[in-house]
């Protein structure tokens, strides 16, 4: 799991958890660094929210997650269901392509890395690992609206200027 800043560089990372613990299960458990913690309890030092041209409500900095997240004030998740507004399916997009950075970025050197350590250690079948049932965990159900109304509020002002003259992108429409 990772946090990046707006410039898609990591500033933080939490690299020893198993492959099969959510994201989310992760991030609460950052105790090295409290920042699940400091978050929320708004103690992590992120900027003074700002105003996005052309609106009247200030909007915070936020951290995006995937569905698994909790929404919250400074952390947003998609809008989940099928029968979305237009407004919801671009933010959805908008949101996923931030995330798919972060993501490409985990896979590329996960590639580079793995085929390093192939081509100094060879294969060898002591690498290969099995879960048992207990590995697996209960995911909350992510059609609920966890954050209340201000986490709400936030998350379709982000929306609201994604669809906006200054907000939008040329091609968005064409990939919701």
């Amino acid at each position: 799991m990772a946090v990046v800043d707006s410039n898609y560089k990591f500033i933080f990372v939490d690299i020893g958890s198993y492959g099969n613990d959510c994201d989310s299960a992760i991030f609460q458990r950052t105790q090295t660094t409290h920042t699940y913690k400091f978050l929320s309890e708004g103690r992590l030092q992120i900027p003074t929210p700002f105003l996005h041209p052309n609106q009247s409500v200030r909007t915070p900095y936020v951290l995006v997650g995937d569905e698994a997240f909790q929404l919250t004030h400074n952390l947003l998740r998609p809008y989940s269901g099928n029968q979305l507004t237009i407004q919801q399916r671009i933010f959805n997009y908008r949101l996923i392509r931030a995330r798919r950075y972060v993501e490409c970025a985990f896979v590329k050197a996960c590639v580079v890395l793995h085929n390093l350590v192939r081509d100094r250690d060879g294969y060898r079948s002591a690498d290969g690992y099995v879960a048992n049932e207990t590995a697996f965990v209960d995911l909350p159900d992510s059609n609920v609206v966890q954050g209340g109304r201000t986490a709400n509020d936030i998350r379709n002002n982000f929306a609201e200027y994604f669809t906006s003259p200054e907000g939008s992108l040329p091609w968005q429409m064409f990939k919701i």
